[in-house]
Formats: structure tokens, sequence, C-alpha cells
């Protein structure tokens, strides 16, 4: 206790000494514990803008997805599957497949993973229209399909056609002059007009819709189609070999074709936008990552110099505190303190100063770091993160470390003399 009770009477003594060394152990400690404290600010404030980023992405990714999915609902079906065998020429030169496959390919097909949204039976037949004279084309149009997974009603593309009414294209309306409620004979047998479609300027215009039990009977085809229509699930939206290889499993042989103009031309907007929201959230990590290489760059270069300059001074006052004291040290010897005692006399001056110029440097460093750090949080809309214990304990270990490291050699040489020569000398 006596070693204490001078070390604190010779701290008091020597007043500008002590107030010195009490600096030079402040301003390490605080440069040590506020680059720390930047240090670890700036790391949770990029987690938080990552994450915020993330969010806006996963934000903007979920509005593109719902776009898109209204933009499905818009295009209608996007894809057609055709029998097995089927020429692509034929079909685009003859508007119609030649070949059949069985109705139960398009139930089929809904068990053919997700690959389909809701699928449609059709059976598409160019014909002599006998009683007009006329070329047309006949399509008989099923029940439209969903996946039992798909859980909530769906609203259909495609209204069911009851069975004795047809749909007429706006050319065949309105070129024959029929509307809705008229009767006409196709091939045959007696319709009635149920509806009739605006004008496309397309094949539509002279096509005519009917119920697909009834044209397959009108065309001898009873159970047959020729084309399975579908809109295809988001996750193969528009990537046409995953849409073929789902089809080839569940209907070996069958052909696929896909509307590319409008499929494409979304698929491609819908991946350049999460490729530049994934890139944005890529070149904000990058800049982060860069600007903390950065600060500790600085950090390392300037904190051992901090450390150096502010130890060095500190073992010079530690010298020069020893000098002062040559007598009363030399009068400790001559009454019998042995070396280490003399030598804990002069460190337990040094480690006073230590403790408290490292609680001071903690305080400071974390007062002028927290500011910092508010400051940023609040600019980012983010509460400031806690006090890291460990830059505290360090700064606390750094400061004694570096005061006992600076008086040992003092205290060590003030150890070595000897009293008859230092009370000679006087």
């Amino acid at each position: 206790m006596w070693v204490w009770r001078l070390a604190v009477r010779e701290v008091l003594h020597r007043k500008v000494s002590s107030l010195l060394a009490l600096v030079l152990v402040t301003v390490a400690v605080a440069s040590l514990v506020g680059a720390l404290t930047l240090l670890r600010a700036h790391d949770a404030q990029t987690d938080l803008i990552l994450r915020l980023k993330e969010a806006e992405t996963a934000g903007k990714m979920a509005a593109l997805e719902d776009t898109v999915e209204r933009a499905m609902d818009r295009l209608g079906y996007n894809a057609t599957v055709l029998p097995e065998g089927q020429s692509l020429d034929d079909w685009y030169a003859d508007d119609y497949a030649a070949g059949t496959m069985p109705e139960g390919y398009a139930e089929r097909l809904l068990g053919a993973g997700d690959v389909a949204e809701r699928v449609l039976a059709r059976l598409r037949q160019k014909v002599k229209w006998e009683e007009h004279g006329w070329t047309v084309i006949v399509v008989g149009v099923g029940r439209e399909m969903f996946p039992a997974s798909s859980g909530e009603e769906q609203k259909p593309l495609v209204e069911a056609i009851p069975a004795g009414a047809v749909i007429l294209g706006h050319e065949l309306h309105g070129a024959l002059g029929l509307g809705a409620g008229d009767a006409l004979t196709l091939l045959g047998g007696d319709f009635t007009v149920a509806g009739t479609r605006t004008q496309s300027g397309l094949k539509d215009d002279v096509t005519i819709w009917m119920n697909l039990d009834e044209a397959q009977a009108l065309f001898g085809k009873e159970g047959l189609i020729n084309e399975v229509l579908i809109v295809e699930d988001l996750s193969v939206w528009g990537d046409l070999g995953a849409v073929r290889e789902a089809v080839e499993e569940a209907l070996p042989g069958c052909r696929v074709v896909q509307n590319l103009s409008e499929t494409a031309a979304r698929e491609h907007a819908r991946t350049k936008t999460a490729e530049e929201a994934r890139a944005s959230v890529e070149r904000e990590r990058t800049a982060r990552a860069n600007l903390r290489a950065r600060w500790k760059t600085l950090a390392t270069a300037l904190v051992p110099l901090t450390l150096l300059v502010c130890g060095g001074s500190i073992m010079f006052l530690a010298y020069g505190n020893v000098r002062e004291r040559a007598v009363e040290i030399g009068t400790f010897a001559a009454l019998g303190c042995r070396a280490w005692q003399v030598q804990a006399l002069v460190l337990a001056r040094s480690l006073l100063l230590g403790l408290v110029g490292g609680v001071l440097g903690v305080l400071c460093g974390t007062v002028v770091g927290w500011q910092l750090i508010r400051a940023g949080a609040e600019a980012a809309g983010s509460a400031p993160p806690a006090a890291d214990p460990w830059a505290l304990a360090a700064g606390l270990g750094v400061a004694v470390a570096l005061s006992v490291a600076a008086g040992w050699l003092p205290a060590r040489m003030c150890a070595r003399q000897d009293p008859a020569d230092v009370l000679r000398g006087e």
C-alpha cells in the first residue's frame, strides 16, 4: 500500500510532468478507441444500407413480378403445344395442325411440374364453308383448366362457349350481316350466333369459334384435339428450353411453339431489371467496402504512429522523473528496499497515470466517435449502434501497457543504481 500512496503523492507533487504524461496517454488511447468505434459504426451502417437496398430491390422485383403477371393475363396464352410429328412449316402455312392428339393431353400437361398456369384444349381446322363458298377457320374451344395447386378461383381468359352456339370473327359477321341471336348453318349443323369479335386485322377475322365437343363431332374427331394453349408459369415464362423440356417429359414427341415477340421482350425487361437491382446492391457493397478499406488504411497508419510518439514522450518524461527523484530513491535503497521494490515504486506512478489516462482516453474516443456515429445514423435514418465493449477494454489495456512499457527502462535503470553513488553525489 505504501507504494501506491507514494505514487499518488508523486503525481500530485510533480503536476506538470504528470499532466503531460496523462495527456499523452489520453491522446494515444482516444485515437485507438475512436478508430475502432468509427470502423464498427461504418460496418453497422453498411449492414443497414445493404439491408435497405436489398429490401428496396425485393420490393421492386415484387412489383415487377406483379406487372409481369398482369401482362401475362393481357397477353393471354403465350405458347402452343402441337401433336407429335407435326411439321412447323405446315402448321404455319396451313394455319392448323394436321395431326391430332388425345384431349386428355391437356389435363396431363397440368401435372408437368410448374410449366403451365392454365391450359386450353382446342381443335382448329381450316374448312370450306359450303353454305357460303368461303374458306374459314373453325376452332373448337374446350374448358379452360388450372392446376389443382392454384387454390383460389381463377378468372378465365377465354369464356366457355355453350352448346349450339358460335362466335363469329369481324369479317364474317360483317359480310353476312349476322349478329347475336341470328341462326346459321355450318357443315350441315345449325347454330346460333352467341357473339361477334371486333376487328383485329388477323386470321381471327375469318374464324368461327364453337364448343369443343361439337367441333369434334362436326369433323369426326371425337376425343381428339390438335392444339393445347398454355400460359407459362412465371418461373419458366419466356424460357422456351425449360418449357420444351417439361412438355417433352409429359407428352413425348409433342412440339412447343412460343409467342416470342412479347414474351421475350417482357422477359428480357424483367431479367434486365433483376440484374440491375442486383448490380446496384453489389455496387453499394463494393463502395462501402472500398471506403472501409481506406479508413482502415488511414487508421492503421495514424494509430500506431500516435502510440509510438506518445509512448516515446512518456518514456522521456519517466526518465526525467527518475532523475528528479534520485535522492528519494537512493534513500529508500539505503534504508533496505530491494531492487524490485524500487522498480515497483517507479512503475506504480506509470501504472496509475496509465489507468487514469486510459479511462479519459476511452471516454474522449467514445464521445467523439459516438457523435460522428449518431450524425451518420441520423442521416441514414437508423438508430446508432451500441458501444463496443471490446474497444473499451482494448483502450484500457493499451493505456496500461503503453505506460508500463514506457516506464520500464527508466525503472530498471533506477533500480540498478548504487545508492551510495547517488547519495555521495548529493
